[in-house]
């Protein structure tokens, strides 16, 4: 895997949509192609998520949780991240299960698009900034489409 140090990495929903039709996929790559992550629909749970490393290996799932305002993520090693706040306004906090904080997400605004709507992924130090943006696609993409 390369360095993303002065790499801008992108967003693409359809990448690869023909392999899996009719459900929703995220990739998430660098400016030049190379995927990093992948997140799929979950078949039969309309409100879940696979999270995929890049070759495709399964790495965790993230749904819905005990309420409106909360999302679950649950690695295939059984670790846990609490993901909860306004998702509509962006206003996100991740806490692990001791309730130490991962990251925290705010509404912000961007130079180059004064009338664009951002947000601003703060992560604590170890922790994957990758994992947060797919997890956090996944979230704006459910939270969407409630």
């Amino acid at each position: 895997a390369g360095s993303l140090s002065g790499s801008v990495v992108s967003f693409d929903p359809q990448r690869d949509a023909a392999l899996d039709a009719g459900s929703t996929q995220l990739v998430l790559q660098t400016a030049e192609g190379e995927p990093l992550a992948q997140c799929r629909a979950t078949a039969g749970q309309p409100r879940e998520f696979a999270l995929c490393r890049a070759g495709g290996q399964y790495f965790g799932k993230i749904a819905q949780g005990s309420s409106a305002d909360q999302f679950v993520l649950v690695t295939a090693s059984r670790a846990e991240l609490n993901f909860w706040g306004d998702f509509r306004k962006q206003c996100v906090s991740v806490t692990d299960p001791s309730g130490t904080l991962q990251a925290v997400t705010e509404r912000c605004s961007a130079d180059f698009d004064a009338k664009g709507s951002y947000y601003r992924v703060r992560v604590a130090p170890d922790t994957d900034v990758g994992l947060m943006v797919c997890s956090l696609l996944c979230i704006q993409h459910l939270s969407a489409s409630r």
